[in-house]
């Protein structure tokens, strides 16, 4: 069993940020041990650790993992837009706190099954978040995006009887960023998938950032995006701890739940069509009991 640590190394970097901003950084901190416990940190080294224990957490920032080791940090989109070499075409967000620790154990998973780099999106961990755990935890979040999308319903039934004229001549593109904002892991989603010229192989979530995924293709669904949608078709979509009621046009989701997630089965529809790890939990480290093995699951379905 690989050791298991209280905490990401204890840098000066952190006890920097400690002085300047106690309460953010013993959230982060608290963060950071939640998705040790619920990713672990198998197949991230030392280096890499270090490397993690720096980050900020900053919701919609991207890690691109190579299978193996190596580690790149793009802040926002158009710096990840920028970097030179062969383009990602692999996708997750993870759930859990949110953390950059979350995000790359499980795109290093992901690349190390693929054999190719796998871009994480951070999902963040906000005001808004903390709430939502206090009025349930992840379904606390789950009724968080279901208002929303009554919200957004709601609007677009009130729009079709006095239109926003500040909204007559906005494109479809341009609201469904603008309904996926209010989450920056799915606002990020929202505009990858939303570049015409961009290949993208598969998208991945689990827990949180599987509703990370499901709120950009409601922003999508919800501007009539109708273009982007057909692209996003061709895409292998995948759910991890959390089953998702996506538009009915969406037809390529896989979704993958452990047989004692009570956190993933009070967030989720249990008639979708999914499949069942016998044994298994919400959690995905392998360190643990009742862990769901992705790896495992990957190799069994061919995915």
């Amino acid at each position: 069993m690989t050791p298991f640590p209280t905490s990401l190394p204890f840098s000066p970097f952190d006890a920097f940020a400690a002085a300047l901003n106690p309460v953010q950084f013993a959230l982060r901190q608290q963060m950071n041990g939640l998705d040790q416990m619920i990713y672990g940190h198998q197949g991230l080294s030392p280096t890499e650790l270090r490397q993690l224990a720096k980050a900020g957490g900053r919701g919609g920032g991207i890690w691109v993992v190579a299978p193996g080791e190596g580690l790149a940090y793009f802040e926002d989109l158009p710096e990840f837009r920028a970097a030179p070499g062969r383009a990602v075409t692999r996708f997750s967000v993870a759930g859990g706190g949110g953390s950059d620790l979350g995000a790359v154990a499980l795109a290093r998973r992901l690349a190390d099954h693929y054999g190719e780099p796998v871009a994480g999106i951070v999902a963040g961990y906000s005001a808004r978040d903390a709430l939502g755990d206090v009025m349930g935890g992840v379904a606390g979040l789950n009724a968080a995006n279901l208002g929303l999308h009554i919200h957004h319903l709601a609007r677009r039934e009130l729009e079709a009887i006095e239109p926003n004229p500040a909204q007559v001549a906005q494109t479809p593109r341009a609201e469904a960023r603008e309904h996926a904002s209010l989450r920056a892991a799915s606002g990020t989603l929202v505009e990858l998938l939303q570049e015409p010229d961009r290949t993208i192989a598969s998208v991945a979530g689990h827990s949180k950032g599987a509703l990370a995924i499901s709120f950009a293709l409601d922003a999508l669904m919800l501007s009539g995006d109708m273009a982007t949608l057909k692209r996003v078709c061709r895409i292998d979509l995948l759910s991890i701890g959390v089953l998702l009621t996506v538009p009915p046009v969406i037809q390529n989701l896989t979704q993958v739940m452990g047989e004692y997630d009570a956190f993933g089965g009070v967030n989720s529809d249990l008639s979708n069509p999914h499949h069942m790890v016998s044994g298994a939990g919400h959690h995905l480290n392998t360190d643990l009991p009742c862990a769901l093995d992705l790896a495992a699951f990957l190799r069994d379905q061919q995915i």
